[in-house]
């Protein structure tokens, strides 16, 4: 795991599959040519992990009814189905915000089941007691393949307007911040390729799930499924 220094001054936030956490939106080019997240290969004041090895970083914390889902390999960090719900799995190092936070992760869905249990994705603003928060889910129901929020036992949110595919890379990217017109807690969302093919999108996703219910606050990680077979990876690239 790798700290990074923010170049804005923004609040702290969660960085996985070696890709750098910031607020710029524009598009950035890796040295082949290929689009990547506008921080690639600069600092930033959060945290990455590169799931280098064969055993998870000691500040990683498994929430839910099933701590078993998580194993790495070399790079890949692969998420199987898990019992129960909802399943995290959290970066518990403290010294970041417990609720502006984004995530930017690099995954895909080997295998995946059909309608409400198979879910997987990214995770902000989750209470490690009841493992409850807002997340970014893979999904496929019977409105088919879609990206969708879910404020954890609570209520489903907006849908992104992208389909996704088995074993296709994406870049997921989920914030909760404030809303500077209202002062109140806000996500935000957006998915693109991850194969260099595809520039970040500029406009973001959102939902204002606060007032409506209470703002989240905790950790922030991975969404793991519930129930019904899937297989995910999230991936280091470099």
């Amino acid at each position: 795991m790798k700290r990074r220094k923010y170049l804005n001054g923004a609040s702290v936030v969660l960085v996985l599959a070696a890709a750098w956490l910031g607020s710029v939106l524009a598009l950035a080019q890796s040295r082949s040519g290929l689009a990547v997240p506008a921080e690639w290969g600069q600092t930033v004041n959060g945290f990455q992990d590169d799931f280098e090895g064969f055993a998870l970083n000691s500040n990683w914390l498994a929430t839910g009814s099933d701590p078993s889902v998580y194993s790495v390999n070399n790079g890949v960090l692969r998420v199987t189905s898990a019992q129960g719900d909802p399943n995290h799995l959290l970066y518990a190092r403290s010294g970041y915000d417990n609720s502006t936070q984004e995530v930017l992760a690099r995954i895909r869905v080997l295998n995946f089941g059909i309608d409400d249990p198979p879910r997987c994705g990214v995770a902000v603003a989750v209470d490690p007691a009841t493992s409850q928060g807002i997340d970014l889910h893979f999904r496929d129901n019977i409105a088919g393949r879609q990206f969708q929020f879910l404020d954890d036992m609570r209520q489903w949110g907006p849908t992104l307007d992208r389909l996704w595919e088995t074993n296709q890379w994406y870049w997921l990217r989920l914030r909760q911040a404030t809303n500077e017109s209202t002062g109140l807690a806000d996500a935000f969302a957006k998915v693109w390729l991850a194969d260099g093919s595809e520039a970040e999108p500029d406009t973001w996703v959102s939902w204002d799930y606060v007032p409506n219910r209470t703002a989240r606050t905790g950790l922030a990680g991975i969404a793991a499924g519930r129930s019904e077979e899937h297989t995910s990876e999230l991936q280091s690239r470099q």
